[in-house]
């Protein structure tokens, strides 16, 4: 073969190769409503719609697509001076909508009163989500963190059957073990919400501090019966102890907006 060919053929290869290095890695569905996660360079800088997003120390980093969304994803990668932009297509989600006929109008539209103590509560669950999570989150460092520094290490503050479904896509577009703690509140369908989870390692029941109207972590893994690989700990740090985690395992904390916000004042 002609020496100009093989020396233009090798520089394809050398350019190519490092275009790969450069380029960023996604996994999860551009679909409105689910989890996306990123590998990078861990020295990139990464932007979503603008807003920078944190990048651990392997390169991951996460965002959710809102359930209504309609635009593209702008995302900016920059490094060394230098700026890629990449744009996603976001595709629609067909949702399973329920609808209810017949209703009395009063419970359609309901009176004055009964908005206000709506607002009322509204402001009030808003207060207990201030400095919380809104869906899922990453934790790159703190206590918490550095128990599991070789592993990817989520909360995410799903707790019913809709969330559960959302995030098991996501899970299941990761090549990984998958390790589940979970704690959740009494009133919820806690049989469903576990069901949707598959292909999933280990799940480990915790407590809820300081919620009277959580179920507890030992009633809760009683329910998880049929699933193997099931126990329960006292606390989020003992739970986390006693998995055996490996190298590249992902570690990620659901079931309740509390036992998120728990973690977060833990870590």
């Amino acid at each position: 073969m002609d020496c100009k060919i093989i020396i233009k053929v090798l520089s394809f290869l050398i350019f190519f190769s490092s275009s790969l290095a450069n380029s960023i890695e996604f996994k999860g569905k551009f679909l409105q409503g689910h989890y996306i996660v990123g590998l990078t360079d861990p020295s990139a800088e990464i932007l979503i719609d603008k807003k920078k997003v944190k990048v651990s120390k392997d390169g991951y980093f996460v965002f959710g697509l809102d359930r209504d969304r309609k635009l593209d994803v702008s995302i900016v990668k920059l490094i060394n001076g230098k700026k890629e932009l990449i744009t996603k297509k976001v595709f629609k989600r067909e949702y399973n909508i329920q609808r209810i006929n017949g209703l009395p109008q009063n419970k359609v539209t309901p009176p004055e009163s009964v908005y206000k103590r709506i607002k009322d509560e509204n402001i009030k669950i808003g207060i207990q989500k201030i400095n919380n999570i809104a869906r899922l989150q990453e934790i790159t460092s703190g206590n918490l963190k550095n128990l599991v520094k070789d592993n990817l290490f989520l909360i995410s503050g799903d707790h019913n059957e809709d969330g559960a479904r959302v995030l098991n896509d996501y899970l299941q577009s990761l090549d990984c073990n998958k390790h589940i703690i979970i704690g959740m509140m009494a009133n919820k369908d806690h049989e469903s919400y576990i069901g949707y989870l598959k292909n999933i390692s280990s799940i480990t029941t915790v407590d809820i501090p300081n919620q009277p109207n959580a179920i507890s972590g030992k009633k809760l893994k009683d329910k998880f019966y049929n699933l193997p690989n099931v126990k329960y700990a006292e606390s989020v740090e003992k739970a986390i102890k006693s998995i055996e985690l490996n190298r590249g395992d992902l570690l990620i904390i659901t079931g309740s907006l509390y036992l998120c916000s728990e973690v977060l004042n833990l870590n």
